[in-house]
């Protein structure tokens, strides 16, 4: 398992990579990362130490009960690289015509 005790993420890309190992994801329920970590992960208060152990204890009650292989389908097709990475260039692009045609008007 994949045990994620932080605070604060910006995103988690470590549980997302994680998941697409198909690794069971033991972590916070602080900011982003439950959606990311999606319904099967097990959360815990990163706060409280007794919390994180209570979370390690139900992982280890049901590790044989965690099915990841659909839920991780999911998971691979909302966060895949390829896909990202095309939105992002296809994005750089517009903007970058946007202001090649905004400077082409401001110039007349």
């Amino acid at each position: 398992a994949f045990v994620f005790p932080s605070l604060f993420e910006g995103f988690g890309i470590p549980v997302v990579e994680a998941r697409y190992c198909n690794i069971p994801v033991i972590c916070s329920n602080k900011t982003s990362i439950p959606e990311v970590a999606g319904e099967d992960a097990i959360y815990f208060d990163p706060d409280y130490t007794e919390d994180i152990k209570l979370g390690l204890m139900r992982f280890l009650e049901r590790k044989e009960k965690m099915k990841l292989s659909e839920t991780n389908r999911d998971i691979k097709e909302k966060f895949n690289w390829d896909i990202t990475a095309e939105k992002l260039f296809k994005s750089v692009l517009s903007v970058a015509k946007e202001t090649k045609h905004a400077k082409s008007h401001s110039l007349h």
